[in-house]
């Protein structure tokens, strides 16, 4: 009995000592996989964390794509500025300016229409030839597109982003004078004529859109570069109020109304030019001491 128990314990006791060594073993290698897991997962994390830190959120954009929307954005800018611009002391005085005019010219509009228009008849009269109502059609046209054309042909700055800032004035110039002329007021009713309004005056007179053109031209190149502009491009706005007034076109009154329109954005144009050739000139300033006096250094960048 006794040699019976002793060989149960020692059998208890190899069994206990063999799954003793198999567990630690067991252990072990979990232990191991367990590192090796979290080592895995943390080379993944660093290689996820790199590869973000270089990845773009929006699709990558070539430099012809950020220049399109860079002019596009300035092209925008551009005509909120030059609109906006209308509302500014400039344009107050010229329209204090050209009210009185228009006044006093609203008093003879019949008077002056009667001599080029014979109401009996109803036919015009001491009306210009054609040949001049066709150069006054084109005397608009032709330096348009000569001063436009500078915008991109011209090497001077200041020619080149004056012709940009006309341009992009022109087509709003047309733009409102055709709203104003879609009022029902007596003072939009245009002249007799033989052709279109030999019976009943029409409406669509006021302003002229033609001396705005010009106008809008003249007094933006005059203010710009003196008399060499002013005096050509102001003796086509001259010749065209002439041939318009007496070809019974418009009243004496609404060619003074477009000229003033034209000259509010005219003025506007050139303020925008002013803020946009400022932004291309640095002034620099400083002092220095040097020999145990000061020296005033001066720099100006255009």
């Amino acid at each position: 009995m006794n040699c019976l128990k002793k060989f149960s314990f020692l059998l208890i006791f190899v069994c206990a000592s063999s799954s003793l060594c198999f567990g630690n073993d067991n252990a072990d290698t979990m232990s191991e996989k367990r590192a090796q897991r979290v080592k895995d997962k943390k080379e993944r994390l660093i290689h996820s964390r790199s590869t973000r830190a270089f990845r773009s959120t929006l699709a990558p954009r070539t430099y012809s794509d950020r220049r399109i929307t860079h002019i596009l954005g300035d092209f925008c800018y551009d005509i909120y500025r030059i609109n906006i611009g209308l509302f500014s002391w400039d344009s107050f005085k010229i329209f204090a300016v050209t009210t009185p005019f228009y006044v006093a010219s609203r008093m003879i509009d019949d008077k002056l229409q009667n001599c080029f228009f014979d109401h009996v008849g109803k036919k015009n009269r001491n009306e210009p030839a054609q040949w001049c109502k066709e150069i006054a059609r084109w005397s608009i046209g032709v330096p348009i597109a000569l001063l436009g054309g500078q915008a991109i042909l011209s090497r001077d700055e200041d020619m080149r982003i004056t012709s940009q800032v006309f341009l992009e004035g022109m087509p709003f110039v047309l733009i409102a004078k055709d709203l104003i002329k879609k009022m029902d007021f007596e003072m939009c009713k245009r002249p007799y004529h033989e052709k279109f309004s030999k019976e009943q005056r029409c409406y669509g007179g006021f302003p002229s859109g033609h001396l705005a053109e010009a106008t809008y031209m003249a007094v933006l190149y005059g203010m710009r570069y003196g008399p060499k502009f002013a005096l050509p491009l102001g003796s086509v706005a001259a010749f065209v109020t002439a041939v318009f007034l007496t070809s019974n076109r418009h009243y004496l009154s609404q060619m003074i109304a477009g000229a003033g329109f034209g000259a509010m954005y005219a003025f506007s144009a050139n303020s925008l030019i002013n803020s946009k050739l400022a932004k291309n000139r640095d002034l620099a300033f400083g002092l220095a001491a040097e020999n145990g006096g000061l020296a005033m250094n001066l720099s100006f960048r255009f």
